[in-house]
């Protein structure tokens, strides 16, 4: 889903907010071309639906309508709207509606609402812009290093670079629950729930995973990869030298993100202030998540994290020498507390 990239810096402290966890912004609000949006009073809680983080950026789907930041620009339901490292392009979205994004090295990418085509944004030199799919009907997305892999009709699509045999499935005929693009390789989720991984395998990371359990989901980070098991069991295999590998034996979860060098999981049915847990490296206080509240889903980049809340919050902690980690919208995200 990411791949290395040398980042430093310190989180940023928490913004002020409003009673209920909430910020509100006096409109006048702006579209990004500087006509007037609907002049009132806008909360920004239940903002947002989805976060992703990449390497140095992240990227966030919009849940309602809503104004942010400085002078108010507003954003509509199914915008995408990044914050962090921009010198490819990454973190400028195309506008319009999206109904899943992901972000990698130095691009994201998103599908469309309307059709299920694919927009992918950043370095233009990057065969995952290059070689976008002219296709329809695409439900999930990820991003790896320098390739890309859909969802569409249950079959997996790969584009971007194959230097590793990463964009091609040992079974092209096989039907997908769950696909997950890694650094040089990929990952995904048979139809029956069993796993199968492709591309590089250096340190195990296409190989290395379980033959005798049954999947949901599955997550590819930097040469390892996770998949959460049909008991709500976080498996995971490859490169363990950070610890990335050793997933909590005690624990259920919701949900699963592989990053660089860590892994972070959403704790099933878990509402307690360490709903988000995290292992692997922690060179830039990335798997250090101390929140209180009741989070949905989590999102692991580089050397930065973010997780959404149930509130529809996003909070970010890690790196943040692009601001990957504190945003450029004043919109409820934060540092540890």
């Amino acid at each position: 889903m990411i791949v290395a990239g040398i980042l430093a810096g310190i989180l940023l402290s928490s913004p002020t907010t409003t009673r209920a966890d909430e910020r509100v912004f006096r409109t006048p609000c702006k579209h990004r071309d500087g006509h007037n949006c609907e002049s009132k009073s806008v909360s920004i809680t239940d903002a947002w639906s989805q976060v992703s983080s990449g390497d140095g950026h992240t990227c966030a789907r919009v849940k309602n309508n809503h104004c942010h930041g400085v002078g108010g620009v507003c954003s509509f339901k199914g915008a995408v709207e990044c914050f962090g490292n921009d010198s490819d392009g990454q973190s400028s979205p195309p506008p319009g509606a999206y109904s899943d994004v992901d972000s990698g090295r130095s691009v994201s990418c998103a599908i469309k609402s309307d059709g299920g085509a694919v927009d992918c944004w950043g370095d233009r030199k990057s065969p995952t812009v290059a070689a976008v799919p002219r296709m329809y009907g695409f439900d999930k997305i990820s991003v790896g290093g320098f390739h890309a892999c859909g969802l569409r009709r249950r079959r997996v699509h790969c584009w971007g670079s194959n230097s590793m045999g990463q964009l091609t499935p040992p079974d092209p005929r096989m039907e997908y629950l769950d696909v997950a693009a890694g650094n040089y390789h990929t990952c995904a989720v048979q139809i029956d729930g069993f796993v199968s991984c492709w591309g590089h395998d250096g340190e195990k990371e296409s190989s290395g995973y379980p033959r005798d359990q049954r999947f949901t989901q599955v997550t590819a980070g930097n040469g390892h990869s996770c998949g959460l098991t049909i008991l709500k069991r976080a498996e995971c295999w490859g490169r363990n030298r950070e610890g990335q590998s050793n997933a909590p034996t005690d624990a259920y979860f919701a949900g699963l993100s592989a990053g660089h060098r860590h892994t972070c999981g959403v704790r099933h049915a878990s509402r307690s202030v360490d709903s988000i847990v995290c292992w692997g490296s922690n060179y830039e206080g990335e798997s250090r998540a101390r929140f209180r509240g009741h989070f949905v889903a989590v999102a692991s980049g580089a050397f930065h994290t973010c997780a959404l809340s149930a509130a529809g919050d996003i909070r970010c902690w890690g790196s943040n020498r692009f601001g990957q980690s504190i945003g450029k919208f004043s919109t409820g995200l934060r540092g540890p507390t």
